[in-house]
C-alpha cells in the first residue's frame, strides 16, 4: 500500500509470479515462525509489508512437502477471540486466527524460531474454541461402532484434543 492507502495489485502480482516460478519448498514443522509473502489481498484480509510483501507467519499445520495453513501474524493490539497473544522472542505477537489459510511453502523466506509448546498449545485451543463457539453451528459427525451409531459433536473431539495436548 502507497502513502495514499492505495494497494500496489500489480507489484504483488510481480513478486508472486517469482514466488511461483522461483521459490523454494522448505523444510518446515508445525509451531515454527517463518517471514512469508503473504501479499497484497482484498478488504479485511491481511497483507504482507515491504518490497515482497511479507509478514511473520506461523506454521500451524503442515499439510505435505509443499503445503500448510498459516497463521499470520500481526503486532498491533487486537481485541476478540480470533486473536491470541503471546510473547515471541521478545515481543508482544497476535495470532490472527481469523485470518488463517492455506499456503505454498514456495512463498516463505526466513524461519524466525519455534513456538514454545505452551504457546502452541494457547493458539491451537483458541482455534478450537472459535470453531467450537456457536453451538447451533458445529456440525455433527455420525461414527459408527460395532453395528451401532453413536453421534458425536466437535464439542467431543475437542475435549479429546485437549486432553491429549493435556491444555486446560
Amino acid at each position: 500500500m502507497d502513502k495514499n492507502g492505495n494497494k500496489n495489485f500489480k507489484g504483488w502480482i510481480k513478486v508472486k509470479e517469482r514466488l511461483h516460478y522461483n521459490g523454494q519448498p522448505r523444510n518446515i514443522k508445525n509451531g515454527e515462525v517463518w517471514w512469508g509473502s503473504v501479499g497484497e489481498n482484498v478488504g479485511v484480509e491481511i497483507c504482507g509489508k515491504g518490497k515482497t510483501y511479507t509478514r511473520p507467519v506461523i506454521v500451524f499445520k503442515k499439510l505435505n512437502n509443499r503445503s500448510f495453513w498459516a497463521i499470520p501474524l500481526t503486532s498491533k493490539q487486537h481485541f476478540g477471540n480470533w486473536y491470541v497473544s503471546f510473547d515471541f522472542q521478545n515481543n508482544n505477537e497476535i495470532a490472527a486466527l481469523s485470518q488463517i489459510h492455506c499456503m505454498s511453502t514456495s512463498r516463505l523466506h526466513r524461519r524466525m524460531g519455534q513456538l514454545s509448546q505452551s504457546d502452541y498449545n494457547l493458539i491451537f485451543e483458541a482455534f478450537l474454541k472459535l470453531l467450537l463457539e456457536d453451538k447451533k453451528m458445529r456440525p455433527r459427525l455420525l461414527w459408527g461402532k460395532t453395528g451401532k451409531s453413536r453421534q458425536c459433536t466437535l464439542q467431543y473431539i475437542y475435549n479429546y484434543i485437549k486432553k491429549k495436548l493435556k491444555v486446560k
